[in-house]
C-alpha cells in the first residue's frame, strides 16, 4: 500500500469510540505483561507474537504464529463491513509497540508525519501507545492518563542483559549540550574514513552514537534499538562481548573515552603575527571587533627540574589565539589550581606532577573536572602533589580507613598524634560507625576529600626514601567539570563480594561542591551549586539484577523512569527515594543564565526575519553551542570553520554554511562585550554565501598535498615487497600508524611521526599480547628508510622472521631467509638512487618530524581513588 495515495480511517474511529484505553491502562494487564504471563486468547502464544485488538470493547489478544493466525480468524469473524464503525482490524505488539491495521495492510506510526493517518487517529495512537509503554502501580494516583507527547521519551530495547547500557545511555541522551551538539554541529564530526582499509581497522563510535541521539529526538518512534552502537562498542572493547550483564559504570567510561578521542575539535592555529592575504572578510562597516591581548608567557621552576609555563596578562580576558583557546583557558585554571603550591614547589621536599593538556572536546568541556592528589611522607616529609582529569568521581559509601584531623600539624611540620579531632572528622567518624543511619552524599564527598593515613598494606613508597612509609592522603577538586558525574561505590570485593545497598541521600537540587574544591578562581567558586538531571539505579545483588536510568526532560521538566522500552513519569518525591548508583548533576550558572536570556532576545524568530543582510553576521556554531550551555565558553572563535590564513579551505571543508549561525549585530557586540574573542574576524554574511572568502592559498597547499600523497603512494609500492631478500631483516611498524598513512593517502591528514609504542614498552622490550597484522607488520628496509626520512619517529625495531616475539638478531645469530619466491625488495644501491623525500615536499612538512602526544592521557577514565569492580 502507498501511504501517499491511500489513508486509514480505522484510527480515527476508534478514537470516537467511549473509553478507548480500556484494559491497556489496567495494573493486572500490565503486570501480566511485565511478567510476560500474557498468551494468546485461543493458544498458549506468548509475547512478543501477540497482537492486541484496540477496539475498546474487545481488546482481544491474538497471535500471529502461522497462515491461520487468530489475528486472521478474529478479523473475519467480528468484523463486519456493512458497519462503519466495526473497527477490529487494527492490532497493537504489546512489546514493540507497533501498530498494524488488517484491513488496509498497513502500518499506522503516529509519531511520523504524512496523511496516512488524521489528526485525531494519531493524537489517539499516540496515547495508546504511551499508555502500553508506562508501567502502573497503586502509587499513580487517579490512573489519569497521561499526555507524553514529547521528542526524548523513547525506550531502548534490551539486546541480551544490555540494561546497564540502555541506563547508561538514556543518562547521556538527555545531557541537553551533548544532544544539542549533535542536532547542530553535525558538520564538525568527523566521517569515517571512506575507504575499506580504514573502515575494517578503525569503528568510529561517533557513527553510531551520532544515529542513536538522532532516533532517540527525532520523534518518529517509541521504541529504538541500539543494536548499531551496542555492536560497535563491543567491536573496540572486548570487556563487552557476549551476553553476560556489566557494569552501567565501566561502559560510560568506556563510551565517554572513545567519544572524547574522536570529537576534538577542529585544530587551527593561526599566528597572531601572520600578515593575513587580502581575502575579503568583512564590511568596513564591520571591521571594529573587539580582540583579546595576546597572555605573556612565564616558565616556573619546579622540583623535578622541568618548567611550567603559566599565562598573564593585564587582560582578564587574556587568552591565546587559536581555536583551542578554550583549551588554554581550562588548562591554566588547573595550572592556577596549583600556584597555591608553587611555594612549596620551590622545595626540594615537593614533587608536583600537573595534569596534562590535551585537546579539548565537547565530551571534554562537559565531564572533564581535575582531581589533586597529595600524599605526604610522615619519614622525610617529601610531598607528593598530582593532578589527574576526571570524567566521573568514583567515591566510596563506607570508607573503612584512618582518617585523621590534617589542621593539627604545626607549621614546623609535626604531628600531633592523638588530640581532639575536628567537627569534620567527627561528622565522618559518626555515620561510618552506624549502618541502619541514613547517609548523605555530601558525607560520602567529605570521606573522599578528607586526609587519611595510610598504613599497614596501604603503605606509600616514598622514592626519597626508596622505601613503603607510612603516609597522609588527601584528594581535592581543582577544577569542576560542568556536568558532574558521581558513581557510588557499591559493591566490594574484599575476601567476598557484596553489595552495599544502604540509602544515600541525595539532593536533587543545590548539591554545593564549595566544601571539596581547592581553587581561589571567583568564577570557580561563585558557580559550585548543581542541580540533578539523570541517575542510574542498579537494583539487585553483585553479578546480576537490574539497571534503570531515570531521568529529567529539558522540555517539560517532570521526571521519568527508563526501564528498557518502558517508560514511566515519576514524581520528584519518588525518584528521591532511589537507591543510587550514578548521579548526574548539572552545573547551576545565575549570571550566565541571565546574560543568554538578554542577548538571546535577539536572535528570535520574528526579530531575525526583519533584521537587513548588513545587519547580520555569522558566528560559529560550535561556539555557539558551547556558549548556550557552557559556564565557561571561552573567547569567541570562528577559527573552527575559517582557516588559519582567515578565509575558507573549500577542498576540506564539506559544507561551511553548515557550520555557522546567523546571529544579529548587536548580538555579536553584546557577546564580545562578555566573553571577547580570539582574534577571529567579523564574518559578513553575503560574502561568505558569495564564496568570496575562499583561500587561495590553501588551495594551493592542498594541490601541494595531493601531489605528496600520489608520490609517497607511488614511491612505496615500487619499494614494497612481500617477502625479503636473503640476509635482511624484517622492520616492525605499529599498525595503527600504517593505518593513518593509508587514510592520509585517501585524502585524510598527514600521520605524525611513526609510533612503535604500540607494540613496545617504554624500555623498548616488546609488549604482551601483542597480534601480527593486528598490533605490527612488516616493511622491508626500503620503505621503512623512505617512511622514517619523512615523517621520522620510531623506534627502529628489526626481526629476522615477521614475528614480534622472535630472537632479536642483535643478540642472536641470524639465520638465512630462503624465500621460494622472487624477492621484490630493492637493493641499497637502488634505494640511493630514488630522490630523497626532502627533496620532494615543501619545507611546511617538517612539522611531522615533533612528537605526538599519547592517544591516551585518561589512563581510560581513571581517577587515583582506583577502579570500581564489575556489578
Amino acid at each position: 500500500m502507498h501511504q501517499d495515495t491511500k489513508r486509514c480511517e480505522h484510527a480515527t474511529l476508534l478514537a470516537e469510540c467511549p473509553n478507548p484505553l480500556a484494559k491497556i491502562e489496567s495494573t493486572n494487564f500490565k503486570k501480566n505483561l511485565a511478567s510476560a504471563s500474557l498468551k494468546c486468547d485461543g493458544c498458549e502464544v506468548r509475547v512478543p507474537r501477540l497482537w492486541i485488538c484496540l477496539e475498546p470493547s474487545c481488546r482481544a489478544v491474538v497471535c500471529t504464529t502461522s497462515s491461520s493466525s487468530h489475528m486472521k480468524i478474529h478479523y473475519g469473524s467480528l468484523h463486519k463491513e456493512a458497519v462503519r464503525n466495526a473497527c477490529h482490524c487494527v492490532f497493537m505488539n504489546p512489546r514493540t509497540l507497533t501498530i498494524w491495521c488488517y484491513r488496509c495492510e498497513c502500518e499506522l506510526n503516529p509519531f511520523t508525519e504524512g496523511n496516512l493517518i488524521s489528526t485525531d487517529g494519531k493524537r489517539f495512537l499516540k496515547t495508546a501507545v504511551r499508555c502500553m509503554q508506562g508501567k502502573r502501580s497503586k502509587q499513580d494516583g487517579d490512573g489519569t492518563i497521561q499526555d507524553l507527547d514529547l521528542t526524548g521519551l523513547v525506550g531502548l530495547k534490551n539486546l541480551g542483559n544490555t540494561c546497564y547500557m540502555n541506563a547508561a545511555l538514556q543518562a547521556l541522551a538527555h545531557t541537553p549540550a551533548l544532544t544539542q551538539y549533535f542536532q547542530t554541529c553535525e558538520a564538525f564530526i568527523p566521517e569515517s574514513r571512506r575507504i575499506e582499509y580504514a573502515r575494517q581497522k578503525n569503528i568510529m563510535l561517533v557513527d553510531s552514537f551520532f544515529s542513536f541521539v538522532d532516533s532517540m529526538w527525532s520523534g518518529k518512534s517509541a521504541i529504538f534499538s541500539p543494536a548499531h552502537l551496542v555492536s560497535d562498542v563491543k567491536k573496540f572493547n572486548d570487556m563487552f562481548q557476549g551476553t553476560s550483564q556489566q557494569d552501567a559504570q565501566e561502559f560510560l567510561r568506556c563510551i565517554l573515552d572513545k567519544l572524547h578521542d574522536e570529537l576534538t575539535y577542529p585544530r587551527k592555529y593561526p599566528d597572531a603575527n601572520m600578515i593575513l592575504p587580502n581575502i575579503p572578510i568583512q564590511n568596513e562597516k564591520l571591521s571594529k571587533t573587539k580582540a583579546v591581548q595576546l597572555p605573556q608567557q612565564t616558565s616556573v621552576k619546579l622540583s623535578n627540574g622541568t618548567s611550567k609555563d603559566t599565562s598573564r596578562s593585564s587582560n582578564p580576558k587574556a587568552v591565546t589565539t587559536s581555536s583551542l583557546s578554550y583549551a588554554s583557558s581550562r588548562s591554566s585554571t588547573s595550572s592556577r589550581s596549583l600556584q597555591s603550591s608553587e611555594n612549596s614547589s620551590l622545595v626540594e621536599n615537593t614533587e608536583i606532577t600537573p595534569a596534562r593538556v590535551t585537546a579539548p572536546s565537547i565530551i571534554s568541556d562537559l565531564f572533564e573536572g581535575t582531581l589533586e592528589s597529595r600524599v605526604r611522607c610522615l619519614s622525610c616529609r617529601k610531598e607528593y602533589i598530582k593532578e589527574d582529569k576526571f570524567f566521573d568521581l568514583s567515591i566510596p559509601i563506607d570508607k573503612k580507613s584512618k582518617i585523621i584531623d590534617d589542621t593539627q600539624d604545626n607549621k614546623n611540620g609535626k604531628d600531633k598524634d592523638g588530640g581532639v579531632l575536628g567537627s569534620f572528622v567527627d561528622s565522618i567518624g559518626g555515620w561510618l560507625s552506624i549502618n541502619n543511619r541514613n547517609i548523605k552524599l555530601s558525607d560520602c564527598l567529605a570521606s573522599f576529600c578528607a586526609t587519611e593515613e595510610l598504613t599497614g598494606e596501604d603503605r606509600y613508597r616514598c622514592t626519597q626514601c626508596d622505601s613503603l612509609n607510612d603516609c597522609r592522603k588527601t584528594f581535592k577538586i581543582t577544577r569542576l567539570p560542568e556536568t558532574l558525574c558521581i558513581h557510588l561505590k557499591r559493591f566490594r570485593y574484599d575476601s567476598y563480594s557484596s553489595k552495599i545497598n544502604t540509602y544515600v541521600q541525595f539532593p536533587m537540587e543545590d548539591l554545593d561542591m564549595m566544601p571539596f574544591l581547592k581553587s581561589t578562581d571567583h568564577q570557580e567558586l561563585s558557580n559550585s551549586k548543581y542541580d540533578l538531571y539523570a541517575l542510574v539505579r542498579h537494583r539487585g545483588v553483585v553479578g546480576g539484577g537490574h539497571y534503570i536510568g531515570y531521568t529529567k526532560h529539558a522540555l517539560d521538566g517532570c521526571w521519568y523512569e527508563f526501564d528498557d522500552t518502558y517508560v514511566t513519569r515519576k514524581a520528584p518525591s519518588e525518584v528521591a527515594k532511589m537507591e543510587a548508583y550514578i548521579l548526574f548533576y548539572q552545573r547551576k550558572s545565575p549570571h550566565r543564565d541571565e546574560d543568554r536570556t538578554r542577548i538571546s532576545k535577539y536572535m528570535t524568530k520574528p526579530l531575525m526575519e526583519i533584521y537587513d543582510k548588513d545587519l547580520l553576521v555569522y558566528i560559529s556554531s560550535l561556539w555557539l553551542c558551547r556558549w548556550k550551555y557552557l559556564t565557561n565558553p571561552g573567547p569567541i572563535s570562528n577559527h573552527d570553520f575559517l582557516c588559519p590564513h582567515g578565509g575558507i579551505n573549500v577542498a576540506t571543508t564539506r559544507n561551511v554554511m553548515l557550520m555557522v549561525t546567523p546571529i544579529p549585530r548587536i548580538a555579536w557586540d553584546a557577546l564580545v562585550e562578555i566573553y571577547g574573542t580570539d582574534g577571529s574576524p567579523v564574518v559578513n554574511i553575503s560574502e561568505l554565501e558569495s564564496e568570496k572568502m575562499a583561500c587561495s592559498i590553501c588551495a594551493h597547499e592542498e594541490a601541494e598535498l595531493d601531489e605528496r600523497r600520489r608520490r609517497e603512494e607511488q614511491d612505496v609500492a615500487r619499494l614494497d615487497s612481500t617477502v625479503i631478500s636473503d640476509g635482511q631483516l624484517w622492520y616492525l611498524i605499529g599498525a595503527d600508524w600504517l593505518k593513518e598513512w593509508h587514510a592520509f593517502k585517501a585524502g585524510d591528514k598527514p600521520p605524525g611521526p611513526i609510533r612503535n609504542s604500540q607494540f613496545l614498552k617504554d624500555n623498548g622490550q616488546p609488549r604482551a599480547g601483542m597480534k601480527r597484522g593486528t598490533d605490527y607488520r612488516g616493511i622491508n628496509v626500503a620503505v621503512w628508510k623512505y617512511l622514517q626520512n619523512i615523517y621520522g619517529g620510531g623506534p627502529e625495531f628489526v626481526r629476522a622472521a615477521l614475528d614480534l616475539y622472535a630472537p632479536d638478531p642483535k643478540t642472536a645469530p641470524v639465520s638465512p631467509v630462503r624465500n621460494n619466491s622472487r624477492s621484490n625488495a630493492y637493493s641499497h644501491q637502488q634505494l640511493n638512487q630514488l630522490p630523497h623525500p626532502s627533496t620532494l615536499y615543501q619545507p611546511q612538512y617538517n612539522m611531522y618530524q615533533h612528537s605526538v602526544p599519547s592517544s591516551n592521557p585518561y589512563g581510560r577514565g581513571q581517577v587515583p581513588n582506583g577502579k570500581p569492580r564489575k556489578a
